[in-house]
């Protein structure tokens, strides 16, 4: 790093930015190498780039000219002849906004940063209005709009690595439709459409406008639609440990399951089948009796997967939590939950498993790991930002 261009960046944030603004969370974080390694190509961008984090590299140079054309079509919309310069220049004066959503030191003066973001923004923005009216015969696509192009932009779109501040967006909107209420009023029917058609898992929850300008980026908005406690989970004083110990005993209570005693379903079992068995008339229960007990013996069932292994592990990593397929086998049963995972329970009465349900496309692999990076380092990573601020 340049001493000179080191010192005069030192300089200007001390004197532009607040000791709050300096201190709050980042957004966009590299994703971690431990997950990253797992597979390479759910975090790296292959067709562009929007932020500052992939800008540059040379086999995503072809998409910079669809850019400058969406950025000339995005001129083209501007309100009283305004042009890309005008929006340059007020991304200029947001310097701050627009760093510090970032992990990274970003060394680019505020010029370029300002006309990259203000060029990013456009073709996006491009994208998601010409999603959001798709079908109603506008040819609002930046290039085409064949499903596999779409696809392909949605996955670098939801990308960890390659976002941009959704304050951008509003203030971009403003320039076309000349006030900060039409902007956002436009931005929430935009995003309200693309993030649930995106989403791999059902939503049934509305979010009000406001909503919007409060998360900091795309994902952080999917995230935040599928957990919708997010904000208060973040806000829980709990260490790492209570919440792990909390996991740790939710699955045990599946493995402890008890719907009727032990010492009432063994013997009382062939009990009731030798007697049901010389009454002619009630034979036909048997097979009844059978399944109801085979519901209420999942405990015992459970134990053969060594649930119990939870109690004597105390990292995440080697916690081992039994397959479908064995849970199936032991007893439990499966229903879809509409409410998605706010909808995620268990019901010890019918030993029944309600699970949000996940529409699997070629997206849905990238999407959900890049939400899981994005909470292991942005919503797990508060407690460190909380004690370091302590």
């Amino acid at each position: 790093m340049e001493e000179t261009r080191w010192l005069c960046r030192v300089q200007e944030t001390l004197e532009q930015a607040s000791a709050e603004a300096l201190g709050a969370p980042p957004k966009v974080f590299d994703v971690p190498r431990t997950l990253r390694d797992t597979k390479p190509d759910a975090y790296t961008p292959r067709h562009f780039a929007v932020g500052p984090y992939h800008y540059g590299r040379p086999e995503l140079s072809d998409m910079e000219r669809y850019k400058l054309a969406a950025a000339k079509r995005s001129e083209a919309r501007f309100a009283g002849g305004r042009k890309i310069g005008h929006l340059a220049a007020r991304f200029n004066g947001l310097q701050g906004e627009i760093r510090g959503p970032y992990h990274r030191v970003l060394e680019l003066s505020d010029e370029t940063l300002a006309w990259m973001m203000a060029i990013d923004t456009c073709f996006l923005l491009d994208f998601l209005l010409g999603y959001y009216h798709r079908g109603e015969g506008e040819d609002d696509t930046v290039v085409s709009t064949a499903p596999n192009w779409i696809s392909a932009t949605v996955r670098d779109a939801m990308m960890l690595e390659n976002q941009l501040p959704l304050v951008l967006f509003a203030r971009n909107l403003e320039l076309r439709h000349g006030s900060e209420l039409a902007a956002t009023e436009v931005l929430h029917a935009v995003l309200d459409r693309f993030i649930k058609d995106v989403c791999p898992i059902k939503i049934c929850a509305e979010m009000p406008i406001a909503e919007f300008t409060k998360q900091a980026h795309l994902l952080e908005l999917l995230y935040h639609f599928l957990v919708p406690n997010g904000v208060h989970q973040e806000e829980d004083e709990e260490d790492p440990e209570k919440q792990i110990e909390k996991v740790k005993q939710a699955c045990l209570q599946v493995s402890q399951l008890r719907i009727v005693k032990d010492n009432l379903i063994s013997r009382p079992k062939n009990l009731i089948e030798d007697s049901i068995r010389k009454v002619p008339a009630l034979a036909g229960l048997v097979p009844v009796i059978d399944k109801m007990v085979t519901s209420m013996d999942v405990e015992a069932k459970l134990k053969s997967v060594n649930l119990g292994n939870l109690v004597s592990s105390p990292l995440a990593n080697d916690v081992k939590i039994p397959s479908a397929s064995e849970l199936a086998r032991c007893g439990v049963r499966f229903a879809p939950a509409p409410e998605g995972i706010a909808g995620i329970a268990f019901d010890e009465k019918t030993a029944t498993l309600s699970l949000s349900v996940v529409t699997l496309d070629c997206n849905t692999e990238t999407i959900l790991r890049n939400i899981v990076a994005y909470e292991s380092v942005a919503v797990r990573g508060r407690w460190w930002w909380r004690g370091t601020r302590r």
